[in-house]
């Protein structure tokens, strides 16, 4: 199965979700290390010791093409860059997924551990 962890406009509830929708998929809320800047949009960086709230996404299928659409959408891989992160679920289960980490330099910007709950989801 294809594993991706969404930590901002891709989680369920959110303005990109439909990108997940479409697809025959389970979530689950998790958590991955690293730190998330938020300038208007959430920006992800692998670094730092920050537990970052999202949902570990699980497509029902081993076809990696799947993803395509959400990394045009990320600007996979010069905006943002698909990268494989150790993400532990709730109930402490450690698993390997796909995550964006944003590419460019972040000048500004609060941190947060959770988007939905910065901006008030």
């Amino acid at each position: 199965m294809v594993k991706l962890f969404v930590y901002g406009t891709l989680r369920k509830g959110m303005g990109n979700h439909p990108f997940i929708a479409q697809h025959d998929v389970e979530v689950e809320t998790a958590f991955v290390r690293g730190t998330m800047y938020v300038n208007g949009l959430p920006y992800y960086k692998n670094a730092g010791n920050d537990m970052i709230k999202g949902d570990l996404v699980t497509f029902k299928t081993e076809d990696i093409s799947c993803l395509k659409n959400i990394d045009n959408l990320e600007g996979h891989p010069n905006v943002y860059k698909r990268i494989k992160k150790d993400v532990r679920t709730l109930d402490g289960e450690m698993v390997e997924a796909w995550v964006y980490e944003y590419q460019r330099p972040i000048r500004h910007g609060d941190t947060t551990t959770d988007y939905k709950e910065y901006i008030g989801g």
